[in-house]
């Protein structure tokens, strides 16, 4: 039981100096004590309880105070922490980070001091209840309590107040060491950043605390000798973490008595030590750990590479026991000091004529292509080891021709001398006063030949300002003062070429953002600049290593940027256009261009680079929109396309991709929600979200596999819209439509522009992500699409009209969904025009289908299309129509004032009508007015699985007065004039409503053999006739097989009538009327 001296609140505590003060921290101890806690304690009652640290040099460096208080305002027990002591209960617990005693009874007080992972003191507060769960836990850090060079090792453990009456009851009060870890520093290595961590030693040597007890003898020969040893499994374990430095493997070894390990790293055959670890007998034992190399640390920044090393201790009987230390490597990180600054001036941007030029040259044997393109102020060789398109410098004109440069000028006019001298080995170019001269020299002197004759070409051209420019591309170049620190390794000379960009093993520099290049160039407060080039906004891309940036306005270059991760890294800024400045005169636009120093182990650091571009005359104009026209992504048969794109994945050091899948180690790219698909979905129109649908129905999004799927409908696999697959291998999307895209409130084709944008996140091989989207724009504003006979987009059109005077013989018409005020439409080629979802063609103020001398062979199809409310037909076939096949499939006729489909005269050999609809068609002001009507018809007709509703009614041969007929007269009617009627098939039909005249007629034949009727419902009245099917004018018999209906009566005739099989329905038809 403890108490203060003197009453409460007056003095100090107890106190204990644990086993002595200590100035060595030896990796980090914990102090425990338990204190019973009694929550019926008086209110302001409480104790302070401090443990304090020591510096190095002995003196004191802080304390940590755990405070208990029974607090006044809300009655509780409180445990709170702080740095300082009031010697009194503090009162405010409630206001900060506390804890609350619920019960009275025993509790396990701790202070844990350790190193933070960055060198310096962290100090773990924590108070736990007898069954273990913790009451409370706070963690002190102050950074510059650098273990390295300020912080020892324990000091008091104190009780600084005890304000409770009767005083507390404590037990158990220890202090343990941690377990014993050793800190190098790779900063510390030849070339590192020394100083970016406060971890400051590459060779460290700590006690193992060994008790070796009576048997300690250690004459240090063989025999009754105490040793240390590593043990072999340490070596196992080690050898299991496969560990590389600079990409190369590293193997762990023993010396042959054990007592010093080595870590090995071995490129391709030449070994190299990383680190090695001797143990030492003498004393209490302990061990020396030197640092060597650089190891590959899994993380980016400046983290720690932990090992454990078990020994065995063998006294000198042969007793053992075994123990273990750790040693932490602490990963060192590039740092970028100040970037130079560079400038140029667009006054020496030079252009080359207005018109493109090429040019074959064979030069040392090898043919190569000199390509002058219009506003490029230099030319391009292709050809011969060269990797593509590369700038023409005099130098590499020599090295091309088999030459050397041993004279350089300036060349100032386009007609320079040209001469080859020196027995026939020197090409002299320039001289006479024109401002400069280059001279070639040869071994061959048909090399000097070849060349003299390829400037002769030029000169003749007058490119020589272009070949040898006074000012060559504007050109700045810098350095990027990275200091790379110990993990620089380099495996190759990039030149402005980088070899293996965040390669582990290989160093880098590359651009910020490789997502979106334009981010990479910024104002100085790191906006991403808006430039222009003639009123042309600027576009941005960079190369697959993310080194080299370049600006185009439209297709040409403005700028190039390219980075080397050389030396302390350097960039080189070449102008080939102009800019628009913002402000008159020549005034300096700032240009920041973000870059990231990758060391040879991922480590980063990030910075920018300023380049001035001076010029006059600056304009900013608008910057033009561009879209995306899906119509050419169409094919005509299945209706898809697929584009694919780049996500602009710079993978990093950490870019293994094993598989195509995920996982450790194993680089990947997804959908950002991979439970939720339209949670990666945006739909836009204008900018604004809409409702996205194909055809009129809603679109879902899921999942099949790792396959991203709009589709309609219930299930993911069925109707498919589109998909959109990711690829980690090529780092590239693919987008396939499958089907039309519209959206809820989509008014016509016209307005059908879609943006659909899907997010994406990057998973690198160990565990790193990154994310962004990507947009398809699909645009369907022309809604007519012709495709040729072989299936090939012809053109697209506005109209419907615009489409079908584009085609020619075998052409395909689709039109997209929407509402098409056009009528009297001519179709005068062999086509088929199909409607693509919900097409609607409002034929008001005339027919809506006009055939016209098409051919005796050709066929016309029309497929799924509503045509409404013409003033005359839907379809017509008129007299001057020839026609061999009229094909209607799925098409709906509604509000015609004349009829659905009307064909008149023979012109037609076969009309052939399908799964179609016809809907109050006809006005009554004419007899044939209805749904189909075949007028002086002799040809073949089939009409399969069709419906027809009339709205006619009155009488058109009233007993007395005029007329009063309206609306539908006839649902079908074949009219002839002589001959016999073709062969006609009416099957599966069904005629509902009503109609004036007959639902079904035939007329005038000399007969109707070639009629068959199956399966035909007849529900309509006859308002006028009374009569479901009329035939009139027939000669010959009539011969009803397979027909039944209630009476005779319910047809009329002029012949016989026998009754048999039923097979045709006829229902509320009035009794007939004999004509």
């Amino acid at each position: 039981l403890l108490t203060q001296d003197g009453p409460i609140g007056d003095e100090s505590g107890p106190f204990t100096r644990f086993d002595d003060y200590k100035t060595d921290f030896q990796g980090g101890f914990t102090a425990s004590v338990d204190i019973y806690l009694d929550t019926a304690w008086a209110l302001g009652s409480g104790f302070d309880y401090s443990v304090a640290a020591s510096r190095q040099n002995g003196g004191h460096l802080r304390d940590f105070i755990f405070h208990v208080t029974k607090d006044t305002s809300s009655g509780q027990l409180l445990i709170g922490a702080s740095n300082n002591t009031n010697f009194e209960p503090v009162e405010n617990l409630e206001a900060g980070n506390h804890g609350t005693v619920a019960a009275t009874g025993w509790y396990t007080f701790t202070q844990t001091f350790r190193d933070a992972g960055d060198g310096s003191l962290a100090v773990d507060f924590e108070v736990r209840d007898a069954a273990g769960n913790v009451v409370f836990t706070e963690t002190r850090n102050d950074p510059a309590d650098t273990l390295a060079g300020i912080v020892g090792g324990n000091r008091y453990g104190w009780f600084t107040n005890i304000d409770v009456a009767g005083g507390i009851a404590v037990d158990n009060v220890s202090l343990t060491p941690l377990d014993n870890v050793g800190y190098v520093n790779e900063d510390d290595l030849a070339g590192g950043n020394d100083g970016t961590a406060p971890l400051d030693a590459t060779v460290i040597s700590n006690h193992l605390g060994v008790d070796w007890g009576a048997d300690d003898a250690n004459p240090g020969a063989a025999g009754h000798d105490r040793t240390l040893t590593f043990t072999a499994q340490t070596v196992t374990d080690l050898n299991a973490r496969n560990l590389t430095s600079a990409g190369d493997p590293v193997t762990f070894s023993l010396n042959g008595d054990g007592t010093e390990l080595t870590a090995t790293a071995d490129a391709l055959g030449t070994p190299r030590a990383i680190f090695t670890v001797s143990l030492s007998d003498l004393a209490d034992g302990s061990y020396t750990f030197s640092l060597i190399d650089t190891l590959d640390h899994g993380a980016a920044g400046s983290d720690a590479l932990s090992f454990d090393f078990g020994f065995t201790a063998t006294d000198s009987d042969g007793d053992s026991v075994d123990g273990s230390f750790t040693v932490a490597v602490q990963d060192d990180v590039p740092v970028i000091g100040a970037p130079v600054a560079s400038s140029v001036d667009e006054a020496s941007v030079q252009s080359v004529a207005a018109s493109d030029v090429t040019l074959v040259a064979v030069l040392d044997g090898v043919s190569y292509t000199f390509s002058a393109v219009a506003g490029s102020p230099f030319m391009t060789v292709t050809g011969g080891a060269l990797a593509g398109p590369t700038e023409v410098t005099a130098s590499l004109l020599a090295s091309l021709s088999g030459g050397s440069l041993v004279g350089i000028g300036n060349i100032t006019a386009s007609d320079p001398n040209l001469s080859v001298g020196g027995s026939g080995t020197t090409v002299l170019l320039g001289g006479g006063g024109i401002g400069g001269s280059y001279r070639f020299s040869f071994a061959d002197p048909a090399d000097a030949t070849a060349l003299r004759d390829f400037l002769t070409t030029i000169k003749t051209q007058g490119l020589f300002n272009e070949l040898f420019q006074d000012s060559p591309r504007v050109t700045s170049s810098g350095s990027l003062d990275i200091s790379w620190g110990a993990d620089n390794e380099d495996i190759g000379n990039g030149n402005f070429s980088q070899d293996a960009p965040g390669g582990t093993g290989d160093r880098s520099v590359t651009f910020t953002d490789a997502t979106t290049a334009a981010n990479n160039v910024v104002d100085a407060t790191g906006t991403p600049l808006s430039l222009t080039s003639g009123g042309v906004a600027l576009s941005y891309t960079l190369n697959g290593a993310g080194t080299v940036l370049t600006a185009k306005a439209g297709s040409e270059t403005v700028f190039t940027v390219a980075l080397d991760d050389d030396a302390a890294g350097s960039y080189r800024f070449q102008m080939e256009g102009t800019l628009d400045h913002p402000a008159a005169g020549a005034d300096d636009l700032q240009l920041f261009f973000t870059f990231t120093a990758t060391d040879s182990d991922g480590d980063t650091a990030t910075d920018s680079f300023n380049v001035a571009v001076t010029d006059d005359v600056p304009v900013i104009l608008t910057p033009s929109d561009s879209n995306l026209d899906a119509d050419v992504l169409v094919t005509p048969d299945a209706l898809d396309d697929t584009v694919s794109g780049s996500l602009g994945i710079d993978w990093g050091a950490d870019d293994a991709n094993p598989t195509s899948g995920s996982g450790l180690g194993d680089r990947a790219v997804g959908f950002t929600d991979d439970l939720t698909a339209a949670n990666n979905v945006t739909v836009e129109h204008n900018g604004g979200a809409v409702v996205l649908t194909s055809n009129g129905e809603a679109v879902n999004f899921g999942f099949i596999g790792a396959t991203l799927v709009g589709y309609t409908g219930g299930d993911v696999t069925l109707n498919q819209v589109f998909t959109v697959a990711l690829n980690d291998a090529t780092g590239t999307y693919d987008f396939t439509l499958l089907a039309n895209l519209d959206y809820v409130g989509l008014a016509s084709a016209a307005d059908n522009v879609i943006d659909l944008s899907f997010d994406f996140t990057a998973t690198d091989s160990d565990g790193d992500m990154d994310s962004g989207n990507f947009t398809v724009s699909v645009d369907d504003t022309s809604p007519v699409r012709v495709f040729d006979e072989n299936g090939d987009l012809f053109g697209t059109y506005g109209t419907i009209a615009a489409g079908l005077a584009a085609t020619a013989d075998g052409y395909t018409v689709r039109i997209l969904p929407g509402t098409y005020s056009e009528s009297d439409l001519a179709v005068d080629h062999a086509i088929t025009i199909i409607g693509q979802g919900s097409v609607v063609v409002d034929a008001a103020g005339g027919n809506g289908f006009v055939l016209g001398n098409i051919g005796a062979l050709g066929t016309v199809e029309f497929q799924n299309l509503t045509i409404v409310d013409a003033s005359g037909s839907g379809i017509v076939a008129n007299g001057s129509t020839v026609l061999g096949t009229l094909d209607i499939d799925n098409v709906t006729v509604n509000g015609s004032a004349r009829n659905g489909v009307e064909v008149h005269n023979n012109g037609v050999a076969n009309v052939e009508i399908s799964g179609s609809n016809f809907t109050n068609n006809g006005d009554g002001t004419s007899g044939g007015d209805g749904a189909l009507i075949f007028y002086q018809y002799n040809g073949a007709a089939t009409i399969t699985n069709v419906t027809i509703t009339g709205n006619g009614a009155g009488n058109p041969f009233p007993p007395a007065g005029p007329p009063t007929q309206t609306g539908s007269q006839t649902g079908i009617q074949f009219r002839g004039d002589t001959g016999n009627l073709g062969t006609v098939t009416i099957e599966d039909v069904t005629i509902d409503g009503s109609h004036s005249r007959q639902p079904i007629g035939f007329f005038n034949y000399d007969d109707v053999n070639g009629l068959t009727m199956t399966n035909v419902t007849v529900n309509s009245d006859s308002t006028g006739f009374g009569t479901a099917i009329n035939f009139d004018g027939i000669g010959g018999n009539i011969d009803y097989t397979n027909v039944a209906g209630p009476a005779p009566s319910l047809m009329a005739s002029q012949r016989h009538i026998s009754l048999s099989t039923a097979m045709l329905l006829l229902s509320r038809a009035k009794p007939a009327r004999m004509c």
